[in-house]
């Protein structure tokens, strides 16, 4: 557990003080949490983006880890839309937006535009970004998208 928790402080640091992880790390990492990761995307985003993991589940990206160092609510609206257009642009449907303190669901196909499905309290066992956590959140956001598009 320790070495998880290194890792995540790593991933979600403001000052970065010249540490790197290597993608061995970064792997392994996700597969402590039940992810199968796809590849490692280093940030393009360099002011409040460390790194996105994309992750699949069977032959299919599911979605994308982001890591930030600052608060996902204090982004403005452009910078929330280009963090999640990495998501978009891969056609991957979730991304997973993991901040010092909350981890955001996101499904970026809902209408009329991506919303955060659920905002969790990040807790030290990293039980809410778990790949089983997921699975939880994406079978009732789709009970929830359904009942949108029912209602107009």
């Amino acid at each position: 557990m320790e070495a998880l928790f290194d890792t995540y402080n790593i991933l979600t640091s403001k000052v970065q003080n010249g540490i790197s992880l290597s993608i061995d790390q970064i792997g392994k990492f996700a597969s402590e949490l039940g992810w199968n990761p796809s590849y490692f995307e280093k940030p393009t985003l360099e002011d409040f983006a460390n790194g996105h993991i994309i992750v699949e589940h069977g032959l299919e990206n599911t979605a994308v880890l982001s890591f930030l160092n600052i608060e996902f609510e204090e982004l403005s609206t452009i910078q929330q839309r280009l963090l999640i257009n990495i998501s978009y642009n891969n056609l991957v449907d979730w991304h997973i937006v993991v901040d010092r303190n909350y981890i955001n669901y996101i499904y970026n196909r809902s209408l009329p535009g991506a919303s955060v499905i659920s905002r969790n309290k990040l807790d030290s066992k990293f039980n809410d970004l778990r790949s089983e956590a997921f699975d939880k959140v994406r079978g009732k956001s789709h009970l929830q998208i359904f009942h949108r598009l029912m209602m107009h």
